[in-house]
């Protein structure tokens, strides 16, 4: 518990906004609207 912190410092947990070419050629929604795609390491 209360381990958020060190996992975000060494990686172990990260948010991102994946963008490329393609998307961008689909004209989607942006800023306020796009959603993040949280990657976590759960492991125990």
């Amino acid at each position: 518990m209360n381990i958020t912190r060190w996992n975000v410092m060494t990686g172990l947990y990260g948010t991102y906004l994946v963008r490329d070419d393609e998307e961008d050629a689909l004209r989607l929604p942006s800023g306020d609207r796009e959603i993040p795609l949280l990657v976590a390491d759960r492991r125990q």
